[in-house]
């Protein structure tokens, strides 16, 4: 038997990945992807690759932001380019860490 926790818990996951799938959506995000040679679907996928502590801490990034935030939206997109590309194997940008 799920218990109730477990449940809440996959649903507030599921939510968080949406919401990171929907920011792709945005044209500037788009743009961004693209001009990394990367298309929304494989940004996509990378979301999905993400662990549940991964979607977790960049959705909470995307909460703590102000509404109309327009310089946070494009800091939020980027983090989520470079995590994406970073998963993808086109950046190396934490291997000196």
């Amino acid at each position: 038997m799920i218990g109730t926790q477990t449940m809440v818990n996959q649903a507030a996951e599921k939510a968080d990945r949406n919401r990171l799938k929907s920011i792709l959506e945005r044209e500037r995000a788009r743009k961004l992807l693209t001009s990394h040679g990367v298309t929304v679907e494989q940004a996509k996928e990378r979301i999905d690759a993400l662990t549940d502590r991964e979607v977790s801490r960049l959705a909470a990034h995307v909460d703590e932001q102000p509404a109309g935030g327009v310089i946070v939206e494009a800091i939020v997109i980027a983090a989520l380019v470079v995590v994406i590309l970073e998963l993808v194997g086109t950046t190396d940008i934490f291997a000196g860490f």
